[in-house]
């Protein structure tokens, strides 16, 4: 636990029985919470969150543009997927709140680097 804390693999959440997953990947790679992608230029990138304890509440993805995903979560657990291209932002993180705006949970980012045009994300 303590690696994954370090690792920054980790959420905060109000209540113990409210989970979150985050993780993405592009082209064979994959990265999750606290995580680096690294990927090439215009590639797609697929998030997905998975949340677990918070049926009715709204969650959000944000990026350095902002809020760029929203979506109300109707069962007890859910995947919220969405997809962006690699070099349009240069991270996503989730949140999720109730009905009142209050803060029920908060993700780590996923930071997403891009590789120049063609180079291999691995070296």
């Amino acid at each position: 636990m303590v690696a994954g804390l370090r690792a920054g693999h980790a959420y905060v959440a109000a209540d113990s029985r409210v989970h979150l997953d985050l993780g993405a990947e592009s082209d064979g790679a994959a990265a999750a919470m606290g995580g680096r992608l690294v990927t090439r230029v215009d590639r797609t990138v697929s998030v997905t969150l998975r949340v677990g304890g918070v049926a009715g509440n709204r969650v959000t993805l944000h990026t350095d543009l902002g809020v760029v995903h929203e979506a109300v979560v109707e069962h007890p657990a859910a995947a919220v997927l969405w997809e962006t291209v690699s070099d349009a932002s240069s991270y996503v993180r989730a949140e999720v709140r109730d009905a009142r705006g209050e803060m029920l949970a908060i993700s780590n980012p996923i930071w997403i680097d891009t590789a120049a045009s063609g180079a291999d994300p691995e070296h």
